[in-house]
């Protein structure tokens, strides 16, 4: 199962994967407030990157050809919150997250760029954060 897209650099083309979100952290156990972008300031004890695969699955198949769209989001809410799955998805699932905390600490004293960006990119060159994704690879032996 793959979510996000490499080539995402507007919140819209971002907005379809609205479980992959990015936390400033004031302190080392902070994960609130969470945004889809890349911090647009200096993050005292570091950025916090979490990846939330969609709960929802269409009950019938166990991939997709694009390995997306055999599993969706619920339609409002999240999974922790008891969202419900969309008519299309109707099967509840486990949650897979990932989550990763980058110490960005010592950055803090270098100058952000004057127009708020992040000075960070991920190394396929997005410097949004909008290109946040992830894959899942499950498997077993029959």
């Amino acid at each position: 199962m793959f979510i996000g897209d490499i080539f995402a650099r507007t919140l819209k083309q971002a907005s379809k994967f609205r479980q992959l979100t990015y936390t400033c952290m004031e302190e080392w156990t902070s994960r609130a407030p969470e945004s889809i972008h890349f911090p647009t300031r200096k993050c005292k004890a570091g950025i916090t990157v979490v990846q939330r695969f969609p709960t929802c699955w269409d009950g019938v198949n166990l991939d997709s050809p694009d390995h997306m769209s055999h599993m969706a989001y619920p339609e409002t809410g999240t999974f922790e919150s008891g969202g419900p799955c969309p008519a299309s998805h109707p099967v509840r699932t486990a949650q897979v997250m990932f989550e990763v905390v980058w110490d960005t600490k010592p950055f803090n004293d270098l100058e952000w760029p004057a127009d708020g960006r992040s000075p960070f990119v991920w190394s396929f060159g997005d410097g949004t954060g909008y290109a946040n994704h992830g894959d899942y690879v499950f498997g077993w032996s029959k």
